[in-house]
């Protein structure tokens, strides 16, 4: 967006500059509370845990899913809280200059980015190839996909029910809300854990 002398690809890169400090923050806390839970930072070992508890970690962690979800839409700029490609404000935010097969590329990089934050929040949240032993009668990979559209459709659903937010409000959304929840969700994480051990002992 610097590199264009154009001042809304200026605007729109600064823009996605503020919005990635600001929503990495919680989006990073929340997924804390999941590896405090879990204890462990590998995928294949919070998938695992689910599996072994039985139970989904959605459940156990309601606040940081939605926490994830909304961090994951700022990050994805896709609406409602898209206000770096903001169309009725700055035309295309940083993607002014581009058309044809270079906007076609970023286009495709979001869809692909949409997708790929849709496999992590099912890998986190949702168990990821594990149904409470329906894998062993259905493929891992088809259970997989069929979480990942699931997810995917969340992200279709918000972006046609859901109203632009301005970037004032969007500010004020990460850092007077989501930001004080995701600290709140750590510790409830976290005294959930100490709960759990405890049982277990």
């Amino acid at each position: 967006g610097w590199s264009h002398n154009n001042k809304y690809s200026l605007f729109g890169a600064i823009r996605v500059v503020a919005m990635s400090v600001s929503y990495e923050v919680p989006l990073v806390m929340s997924l804390l509370g999941v590896v405090v839970m879990t204890q462990t930072l590998s995928l294949n070992g919070i998938v695992f845990w689910q599996d072994g508890a039985d139970i989904w970690l959605v459940a156990l962690q309601p606040l940081a899913a939605i926490i994830f979800f909304i961090c994951v839409s700022a990050e994805l700029n896709r609406t409602p809280v898209d206000i770096a490609e903001a169309e009725s404000e700055l035309g295309a935010g940083y993607l002014t200059e581009y058309s044809g097969m270079k906007w076609g590329l970023f286009y495709g990089m979001d869809i692909a980015y949409a997708l790929a934050a849709s496999a992590f929040g099912v890998t986190v949240f949702l168990g990821g190839w594990s149904v409470f032993g329906l894998e062993e009668y259905v493929p891992s990979w088809l259970l997989f996909i069929t979480k990942l559209y699931g997810f995917y459709f969340l992200f279709i659903w918000t972006r046609g029910t859901l109203p632009r937010l301005r970037v004032d409000q969007l500010m004020s959304l990460s850092w007077k809300y989501l930001f004080p929840l995701a600290l709140f969700n750590l510790v409830i994480a976290a005294t959930e854990r100490i709960i759990w051990t405890d049982a277990l002992d």
